[in-house]
């Protein structure tokens, strides 16, 4: 359980804002960009959008398999009081014990699948928006709408 709480320690509002940056960042390169985009240029926003889904399913199932999670916990201490208070014998706890052994199996691997891959798209992150914001930067000086869209996105922060 401790391997799962150590992969469940994301901070969901820090990677539920970055999807809504990357959302935005995406929207606006689609609205405003008229020109034709190197094949650089749209290899990393394809990359960027790839890291917007792996956001996006942490977002969407995080709290479903931290529920799970805090349901697992509650029902090994239980299990454990139960035994500790002679409420079950050896065996029902052995049978008992190896069911909630599966159910935080299946749990961590579902929280591998959920929280995993965050860690592991941070630095494309990290590169990518910068890029984003770059190139949303660079065509908002000649863009007014851009820029205002840029200005109001700021100060919603």
């Amino acid at each position: 359980m401790i391997k799962t709480e150590s992969l469940m320690a994301i901070d969901f509002s820090t990677i539920d804002n970055r999807l809504q940056l990357i959302d935005f960042h995406l929207r606006m390169v689609r609205r405003y960009y008229s020109e034709d985009m190197s094949p650089d240029m749209g290899m990393k926003l394809s990359k960027y959008k790839g890291v917007g889904k792996v956001y996006k399913r942490f977002v969407g199932e995080y709290s479903n398999v931290l529920n799970e999670h805090k349901s697992i916990v509650k029902q090994a201490q239980d299990l454990r009081s139960s035994m500790n208070n002679f409420e079950i014998k050896r065996d029902q706890f052995k049978e008992y014990f190896e069911i909630e052994m599966a159910a935080a199996e299946k749990n961590h691997q579902d929280v591998t699948k959920v929280c995993g891959a965050v860690p592991q798209v941070e630095p494309e992150y990290q590169r990518l928006s910068v890029y984003a914001q770059n190139i949303l930067d660079e065509m908002a000086e000649s863009i007014p709408e851009l820029k205002r869209a840029i200005a109001d996105r700021e100060s919603q922060e």
